[in-house]
């Protein structure tokens, strides 16, 4: 099981916690206060708002977690790799270099 149990605060409502897609691309069930980030990945992160909803939500990852369950989460993270960020971000920089270049050159 993967936890992440921060303290909610200006500083965590922007963190972006790493431990989260690795515990996912492990196929971990991950229980979390409740994150922006967390929040991003649906169904596949148990997200709670307080200390009994934690426990609640640690109890039901446990319940609810099958091989089946983890292949699920596994093979969702398959996209999630360096290399795809890298490529997603110089997509994104061609995409604006060609647009100053566009609005340059008209």
């Amino acid at each position: 099981m993967g936890i992440i149990p921060f303290k909610v605060n200006e500083l965590t409502r922007n963190i972006n916690p790493i431990k989260l897609g690795e515990y996912l691309s492990a196929g971990l069930p991950v229980v979390s206060t409740y994150l922006p980030e967390a929040k991003f990945y649906g169904d596949q992160v148990f997200v709670a708002r307080g200390h009994d909803e934690f426990v609640s939500k640690l109890e039901q990852a446990i319940r609810e977690d099958s091989a089946e369950a983890r292949r699920r989460r596994s093979d969702s993270m398959r996209g999630e790799t360096w290399e795809a960020r890298v490529s997603a971000l110089c997509a994104d920089v061609e995409r604006a270099r060609n647009a100053r270049l566009g609005r340059i050159h008209s």
